[in-house]
């Protein structure tokens, strides 16, 4: 048997310092069109084709995980991803920012299908188990919000001194996660779930994985209920994705120093994090309504944002920072409560699979979306380009919500019994 306790207690630290990337997204933008010389199209273009890498390199992720055990793929995962910073470090072209990002979710995969099984298998089996998980997962993001307010501050100063620093710095926060992870012990990779509960944070094979991924889409085809939030999923995931791009696009036509991008960014994750917490309110706030909420709320943010840069002014910058707020107000409580939503009248079995369906459709059709946005980006100016995809998605809300309004948030008894009864099709 292996140390679970050793396990329990590194994971936290090692959340703490591998979740995301620390240093990085606070300066990313800068340093690829100031240094590299990237369009905001071209960086735009190139987070979309790393969303299709995350699907694409699956088939490389399970059977190797499968083969090689957890502990050694979160070891090979956060090499990949510091070897994946250094391509964007020496890159001269854009090939080899794609080459950076392939290797990226690459390594992202290995860690995302690992960490959570990892630390799930080394929790003693008991009526406790899942809350235990829940606490030590949550007490490793929480360090995490810590550490990235920190680390995005140094990082927006540091790298007005040079661009380069907070690159490395980078780099050794993920070398630093790959030194944790040696500290894991890792069960045996050939022994299966004990129980159901422990099925559900157990890695797959390719096989059932592809196996899954049919089943689901066979389910979602019958179910409307299921199609419509898939849709909306697909469509606000985009939109959050193209936000943060113009965002970083508009500060610099705006004129806000370097140095201050790592503040903003810090800020702008405190609100997220507080706004998190409150996915409870949110939704008993808004009921049925508050992905409609959600959704129109980006959209006029994307509308006013582009209009007041339009027109300029001495307030312009502070209007635009506060108008900001709310894509973190409706980021934060979104994921959880659309997790929630698409829970619901689920069971273990199909909650898998409607996860993996739900992953392969993000990855398929934002990347799609991203690209036409990054044409409209090539053509315009940020703040026209506000204007026009805040109109373009408004009109697209629009129609899927009254797509939804026959389909999602009916009482149970209105539902149809292939909209909420998953019965496996062959």
């Amino acid at each position: 048997m292996f140390k679970s306790k050793t396990n329990m207690k590194l994971f936290p630290i090692y959340k703490m310092f591998s979740w995301d990337l620390l240093f990085y997204y606070a300066i990313s933008f800068l340093f690829l069109t100031q240094v590299k010389n990237f369009s905001p199209a071209q960086v735009l273009s190139g987070d979309s084709f790393y969303i299709l890498f995350k699907l694409l390199v699956l088939v490389i992720c399970i059977p190797l995980i499968d083969k090689l055990g957890k502990k050694n793929c979160l070891i090979f995962g956060n090499i990949l991803v510091a070897l994946s910073v250094y391509i964007i470090i020496i890159a001269n072209g854009f090939s080899h920012i794609l080459i950076s990002y392939f290797i990226m979710a690459l390594g992202y995969q290995f860690k995302e299908l690992c960490e959570s099984s990892l630390l799930y298998s080394s929790i003693p089996t008991y009526e406790k188990k899942r809350n235990i998980f829940a606490k030590i997962d949550a007490k490793g993001s929480s360090l995490y919000y810590f550490t990235d307010g920190i680390t995005s501050i140094i990082a927006s100063f540091s790298y007005v001194v040079n661009p380069y620093l907070p690159m490395y710095l980078c780099i050794g926060c993920l070398l630093f996660s790959a030194f944790i992870s040696f500290g894991f012990e890792d069960e045996n990779t050939n022994t299966k779930p004990k129980n159901e509960d422990d099925e559900e944070y157990s890695t797959q094979t390719l096989k059932e994985y592809m196996q899954d991924i049919k089943d689901s889409f066979k389910f979602i085809f019958k179910s409307r209920r299921l199609r419509a939030l898939l849709i909306f999923s697909v469509l606000i995931y985009s939109m959050f994705s193209i936000s943060s791009t113009l965002r970083s696009s508009l500060f610099v036509d705006l004129g806000i120093p370097a140095q201050y991008f790592g503040i903003i960014a810090a800020i702008y994750q405190t609100i997220a994090s507080i706004s998190s917490r409150k996915q409870e309110w949110f939704h008993n706030r808004f009921r049925n309504t508050v992905l409609a909420f959600f959704s129109i709320s980006m959209c006029l943010l994307f509308i006013f944002v582009g209009t007041i840069s339009i027109i300029g002014g001495a307030s312009c910058v502070i209007v635009v920072l506060i108008l900001y707020l709310i894509h973190y107000i409706v980021k934060g409580p979104y994921y959880t409560l659309m997790d929630k939503y698409l829970n619901s009248f689920s069971t273990r079995e199909i909650s898998t699979k409607i996860y993996s369906a739900k992953s392969v459709v993000t990855s398929i059709f934002s990347t799609i979306i991203l690209q036409i946005a990054s044409l409209v980006m090539d053509n315009f100016t940020t703040a026209k380009s506000f204007i026009i995809i805040g109109f373009s998605f408004f009109g697209a809300f629009i129609l899927v919500l009254q797509y939804m309004k026959t389909r999602v948030g009916l009482k149970p008894e209105e539902y149809k019994k292939s909209d909420i009864e998953y019965v496996k099709v062959k």
